[in-house]
């Protein structure tokens, strides 16, 4: 049923989905029920069942989150958080990610704020920045960090442009990776 489900989305995805629940029904608990999840949440999304495919995500989230595989699951959530977010609502998405543990929401949001922010969605890059700070208080350091650059960098088109490339400019070059100090370069360029 795996196989047939694949097969069948690259076709339809919704048609898929049928094909998807079986494998999940058929062998619970297994790494045939979670990758069958994740291909629905995938296949819902792109069939714009946004409904149906936050039932997966949360299926997911409540049974496999701790799996060797949850960083594919945090990668497709999170992309597809940033695709349809205007569908999905900001509401939605915090109940989502509410079902993670503490670390993984904040490893979540980080991600979500980043991939936000290079999409243009501002508004959501500043939520997603916002409660990733939120939930590291009494942890400064590199969550913190790149909190602030995603924020910032979601305020490069408002009027508050001064503001946010000043706080970019404060974040010394040792706490960010490669790949932020080029953003954070692509910032400033285009400030």
């Amino acid at each position: 049923m795996l196989i047939a489900g694949n097969v069948a989305f690259s076709r339809d995805p919704a048609a898929s989905l049928p094909f998807f629940d079986d494998a999940r029904l058929s062998a619970p608990g297994t790494i045939i029920e979670e990758a069958a999840l994740r291909r629905s949440i995938a296949a819902a999304m792109q069939a714009k069942q946004q409904d149906k495919g936050l039932l997966y995500i949360r299926k997911y989230a409540v049974r496999f989150l701790h799996s060797p595989y949850a960083s594919q699951f945090a990668d497709l959530l999170v992309s597809l958080v940033v695709k349809r977010a205007d569908a999905i609502g900001e509401e939605a998405i915090q109940d989502t990610f509410a079902m993670m543990d503490t670390e993984r929401q904040k490893e979540a949001y980080l991600r979500l704020s980043r991939l936000a922010a290079i999409s243009g969605k501002d508004s959501l890059a500043r939520m997603a920045a916002l409660k990733a700070k939120a939930l590291s208080p009494t942890q400064p350091g590199e969550p913190e960090v790149q909190a602030n650059l995603y924020e910032s960098l979601s305020n490069i088109g408002t009027p508050d442009v001064v503001s946010a490339i000043e706080t970019i400019g404060q974040i010394p070059d040792e706490q960010l990776s490669d790949r932020d100090r080029a953003l954070r370069e692509a910032a400033r360029a285009i400030a």
